[in-house]
C-alpha cells in the first residue's frame, strides 16, 4: 500500500480534502503532531544510516 502525506494551508483545504477523500471512500487518518513527530525523526534515522554505510563503503573502496 502506498501513502500520501498532505498538509493542507488552512482550515478550508482540509474540508475540501476531507470531503473529496471521503466521497472517493479512500481510508484516511489525521495524524497527531506527536506521529509527525516520529516519522521525521525515523526518516532523519534511516538518512543517517545510509550515510553512514556509504561512508564506510568508501573508505573500504579505498584500500
Amino acid at each position: 500500500m502506498n501513502t500520501i502525506l498532505i498538509t493542507p494551508r488552512n482550515v478550508a483545504e482540509l474540508n475540501l480534502l476531507m470531503e473529496v477523500i471521503q466521497k472517493m471512500e479512500i481510508e484516511s487518518c489525521i495524524l497527531s503532531e506527536e506521529e509527525k513527530e516520529d516519522i521525521t525523526t525515523a526518516l532523519m534515522m534511516r538518512e543517517a544510516e545510509r550515510e553512514e554505510g556509504m561512508a564506510i563503503t568508501e573508505k573500504l573502496q579505498m584500500k
